[in-house]
């Protein structure tokens, strides 16, 4: 599905790193894989085993729970209707808000303008269409809807975070403000407390080293090429 910040083009590389480092815990245990900023889930539906998706944003989890337990998102949504839609989210099933929030909003972005174009695209059916092909790889992940500090994570987990970058637009749900410092501090205490921690940034701070490397060429002459990093803390010698 569109999402600002999409890892999609990104998974096959990030992936070839991160499940290198995956390691069964016992003969009959995988490790599980967690994604505390999973989004619109395109790196998590590409792994397999025990796999838990967070997210801060309710309605989006609402939304994949809702595509994972069989139900099918609308095809189309009026201007009109999603409008109204952000105006009075109460009046609405959480999951509906979820897929109009994103999928017909321009770029993906939450709740920005209403996504059109001279073409007439109907973006509402691709965000639906786009689902449905998730929908299979995403059968036993767990979601779960929290700030990322206060996710459970399992002992020993591998965790993938794809946090709002640094210096770069941003994500706007319910007007969060995100502290970097404090999301590479966390990281830090999750690899002293045994977790096997990536994270996805365009920098880090100087006892990080960047693993993957990928340079993005822009589809539009509106958006700059970017390269893409991959990084891990540093491993301390003794």
């Amino acid at each position: 599905m569109v999402y600002l910040g999409s890892k999609r083009r990104l998974a096959k590389h990030f992936l070839s790193i991160i499940l290198n480092e995956r390691r069964p815990l016992s003969w009959n245990q995988d490790q599980v894989y967690v994604e505390p900023f999973a989004g619109g889930c395109n790196m998590i539906e590409f792994v397999s085993g025990p796999r838990i998706a967070n997210d801060i944003n309710f309605y989006l989890i609402e939304l994949f729970r809702a595509v994972q337990a069989g139900w099918i998102p609308p095809a189309s949504v009026a201007e009109e209707q999603y409008y109204h839609i952000r105006a009075n989210p109460h009046l609405y099933p959480p999951k509906l808000v979820g897929f109009a929030g994103i999928a017909c909003a321009y770029n993906g972005i939450w709740f920005r303008t209403y996504a059109k174009n001279n073409r007439q695209d109907n973006y509402a059916n691709q965000g639906r269409k786009a689902l449905l092909i998730q929908r299979p790889r995403l059968r036993g992940v767990r979601f779960t809807n929290c700030h990322y500090a206060d996710l459970k994570i399992p002992p020993a987990s591998l965790v993938y975070c794809d946090p709002p970058y640094q210096d770069s637009a941003g994500y706007d749900y319910n007007n969060c403000q995100f502290d970097h410092e404090k999301h590479w501090q966390w990281v830090r205490d999750l690899e002293a407390h045994g977790h096997t921690v990536f994270v996805s940034e365009f920098k880090a701070p100087p006892d990080f080293e960047c693993v993957k490397e990928v340079f993005l060429e822009s589809s539009t002459k509106r958006c700059r090429d970017r390269v893409e990093r991959l990084f891990r803390l540093k491993k301390r010698h003794t």
